[in-house]
């Protein structure tokens, strides 16, 4: 309802994945805050060209709308391994995430929320941190 806050989205499509009724494309926000929600629905296997192609579309309106600060909430549960999860991403997709949020954010802060894939999960998030950090 705001138009000082800005919400982007990469997630699985609710059609199939958690939560299962918000999320859907059509959502962009409501009175002073239409157009201020991006939700960008991902389809099961999607994988780290296909990501990156969204995560691109995302950052473009995150730069449009020049934001103070950048909150992330880093999900990694779009591991290929995730038992959670269905997309494909592979351990390098993190780093470059990173990257590429990191050069579009300005001030970010992160806080990592999913991810149940233990063996790979620390190296997941440092790659990403790692990838912000090179900014």
């Amino acid at each position: 309802h705001r138009a000082d806050v800005q919400y982007l989205s990469l997630h699985g499509d609710p059609l199939r994945a958690y939560p299962y009724f918000v999320g859907h494309a059509d959502e962009t926000g409501t009175g002073a805050g239409a157009g201020t929600t991006l939700n960008l629905p991902l389809p099961l296997g999607t994988n780290n060209e296909h990501y990156l192609a969204a995560l691109d579309r995302a950052l473009e309106a995150l730069t449009a709308f020049q934001p103070s600060v950048t909150l992330v909430s880093l999900g990694i549960d779009t591991y290929g391994q995730d038992p959670l999860g269905d997309f494909s991403l592979t351990t390098p997709a993190y780093l470059e995430v990173g990257r590429r949020v990191a050069a579009a954010a300005g001030h970010l802060v992160v806080l990592q929320e999913g991810g149940y894939y233990l063996p790979h999960l620390g190296e997941n998030v440092r790659q990403w941190l790692l990838g912000a950090m090179s900014m």
